[in-house]
């Protein structure tokens, strides 16, 4: 059973526990050059053919059940579902390959943390400081996340949205305001989801390196808001046995 020491758990406090003051200036600072400049690439992709598709189906699934949702598709009218809208603002996150990458084999987290709190703070009504603080937190584990995988596994099959789809349910989780327990829950939710191939570069239109971002998008805001309604995910699933590290890392030992 996991406990209050184990590392998923401990990494869930301190997201839960850190508020907007706790960040540093330049922190907050660098996280709204981050923002001004993903929704700059979010809108030079919107209409691309990377990206058009998965909101042309949206809208024509909408239109057949009569009904639309509240949230906003970037650069587009078309209203879309929570989950929808995560969907295709996290593919329009990644449609051109311009968007920022981080350091030290970090990824482009920002293609996935971005279209996240835009979705889910429209849909809670954020606040800019907790608008922030969600990204700037959920930022962190993704990078974070990412660069284990790169150092350990530098020539892994796996694309980066396997830790974008975990920072994200810390983007998503913040702004629903999440408890440190339902965080675990949801983390282990979106670990059982994560995926993504790098074999997505042998496609030419850039449409499933793409969708990758937006099914990252989606499955850290969905995770975040069932475990927001009581549902479990596994708990420590960092570490645990077939758990994240276990699956998305090579064994240290042959």
């Amino acid at each position: 059973m996991a406990s209050s020491h184990d590392p998923t758990s401990r990494l869930c406090h301190w997201v839960c526990a850190t508020r907007y003051e706790d960040l540093p200036d330049t922190v907050r600072s660098e996280t709204v050059t981050l923002l001004y400049d993903q929704v700059g690439c979010m809108i030079a992709s919107a209409t691309l053919p990377s990206c058009q598709p998965v909101v042309d189906l949206i809208s024509r699934l909408q239109s057949g059940l009569g009904s639309s949702g509240m949230s906003t598709i970037v650069g587009h009218t078309v209203r879309a579902s929570l989950t929808d809208a995560a969907l295709a603002n996290g593919t329009i996150g990644h449609g051109d390959e311009v968007d920022s990458t981080g350091q030290q084999g970090t990824g482009h987290y920002a293609a996935s943390a971005v279209p996240a709190v835009l979705t889910v703070g429209q849909y809670v009504g954020a606040s800019g400081q907790q608008l922030v603080r969600a990204l700037a937190l959920g930022s962190e584990v993704a990078a974070r996340l990412q660069s284990i995988i790169y150092q350990y596994r530098p020539d892994t099959p796996f694309y980066a949205t396997v830790s974008g789809a975990l920072g994200v349910t810390v983007n998503a989780g913040l702004l629903l305001g999440l408890d440190s327990d339902q965080m675990e829950h949801a983390i282990g939710l979106a670990a059982s989801g994560a995926c993504g191939l790098t074999s997505h570069h042998r496609e030419e239109l850039h449409q499933t390196k793409s969708l990758d971002r937006g099914r990252a998008v989606m499955a850290g805001v969905l995770s975040a808001l069932l475990a927001q309604r009581g549902f479990h995910g596994p708990k420590e699933v960092l570490t645990a046995e077939n758990g994240f590290f276990d699956a998305f890392l090579e064994p240290l030992t042959k």
